[in-house]
């Protein structure tokens, strides 16, 4: 018994994968060895243990691709990257690449650039301004995309280079013109390629015939309204006149021998004394040349014997794409007692605008809002009258007629 004792000690001290020595015993008659069965099924359990391990490994496995489907691939590389210039920075713009969470911009100022050949400028908005750069050199650009799978290759180059901003310091004729005049902008600045400098007038877009880096040549464009003059040269910005040019729909100033052009000379008592076009008693109005005038000596110059009812009508113009309606004269009064008006005509409708019988002495310039008689209208004429019911030394001199 005792024997037995110390073989069941000496076994637990043993490695079970190493087994139990046999021996003659009660329980063991044969004398075989008992480990080998017991050997058997610990090599069964090592083995379901290793298949365990294998399982293990293979789900490690399923862990390991899991793992690449959280960190994916790079996304696909953005598309259509532009780049816009102004003066001193540059304008950069993409399409979205699918996946990306951040982008990067590369550029430098020789072409070629790349994540390998570039400055970096890291998580970039779309669109970016790259600002800070010198004028007159070219900067090239490429932009990737960036996720947790890493970066994507490079989209395609694209370049600007910025030029200094334009300026306008002024135009001729300074006053304004009508459509189909010929006007020079002066400045600084502008492209001397003609076709590279958009000229607009109060947004709508000019010919320019010739340039140089001071002055433009371009005629007022056919719709022109006044408003702002604009100088867009590429790679710079937009220069705006200090000043409004104001385009006339209506420019007189009488200038002829006669009654002008389109005009209408009315005489409502008969006896011809009516207004008439010269200088020969001097431009006291402030304008040059020419000026018409009603002169209450007698328009022809021999005795006035029964005084004068007449008027000097504007052509009809078309107002209807004016928001805002400016009525301009020069003049120089003194009726004596007689009565000088203005009236506004559309169709048949008149509204008097102004009415005088004392005097305003010349140079003077007049000016008059008539935006609630005649802006959007069509037809609309301007009536000039005098009205003297007795001779008299009484005048009025008037030049240089503009609506805008």
């Amino acid at each position: 018994m005792r024997a037995m004792v110390r073989l069941m000690m000496a076994c637990a001290l043993v490695s079970a994968g190493a087994g139990c020595g046999g021996g003659v015993s009660e329980n063991n008659p044969s004398g075989k060895d008992a480990g080998q069965g017991a050997d058997g099924g610990a090599n069964a359990t090592d083995g379901g243990s290793s298949q365990g391990d294998g399982g293990a490994n293979a789900t490690d496995g399923g862990s390991s691709q899991g793992d690449g489907g959280q960190q994916g691939t790079p996304p696909s590389a953005p598309t259509a990257l532009t780049a816009t210039a102004a003066s001193g920075q540059v304008t950069l713009q993409w399409l979205p690449a699918t996946g990306a969470a951040s982008y990067n911009l590369y550029w430098s100022s020789s072409t070629g650039v790349s994540k390998a050949r570039g400055n970096k400028l890291s998580n970039a908005n779309n669109p970016f301004v790259h600002s800070g750069l010198t004028n007159g050199i070219a900067y090239y650009y490429v932009v990737t995309a960036v996720n947790a799978g890493g970066e994507s290759a490079e989209s395609a180059e694209a370049s600007a280079t910025p030029e200094p901003l334009p300026t306008i310091t002024g135009f001729t004729p300074a006053q304004g013109a009508i459509v189909g005049t010929a006007v020079t902008i002066s400045g600084t600045n502008f492209d001397p390629t003609p076709a590279n400098n958009v000229v607009k007038f109060n947004g709508t877009a000019a010919v320019v015939s010739a340039a140089t880096r001071t002055d433009l040549q371009v005629t007022v464009p056919a719709g022109a309204t006044t408003g702002p003059l604009t100088v867009t040269t590429p790679g710079a910005g937009t220069a705006t006149a200090p000043t409004d040019f104001r385009v006339f729909l209506l420019d007189e100033g009488f200038e002829g021998n006669g009654t002008p052009t389109g005009w209408n000379l009315v005489d409502n008592i008969g006896n011809w004394d009516v207004w008439l076009f010269g200088s020969s008693r001097g431009n006291t109005t402030g304008g040059t040349g020419r000026y018409a005038m009603v002169d209450g000596n007698g328009s022809s110059g021999s005795t006035c014997t029964a005084g004068q009812d007449t008027e000097l009508i504007s052509p009809k113009l078309d107002l209807t794409g004016l928001a805002k309606v400016t009525l301009e004269l020069k003049t120089d009064l003194d009726p004596g007692g007689d009565v000088a008006s203005i009236d506004v005509r559309v169709g048949g409708t008149r509204n008097n605008i102004y009415r005088r019988t004392t005097m305003v002495a010349g140079p003077k310039t007049l000016t008059f809002d008539i935006t609630p008689e005649a802006a959007h209208k069509a037809n609309v004429s301007i009536i000039l009258g005098y009205v003297a019911p007795n001779c008299s030394m009484s005048f009025w001199k008037v030049d240089d007629v503009r609506v805008y």
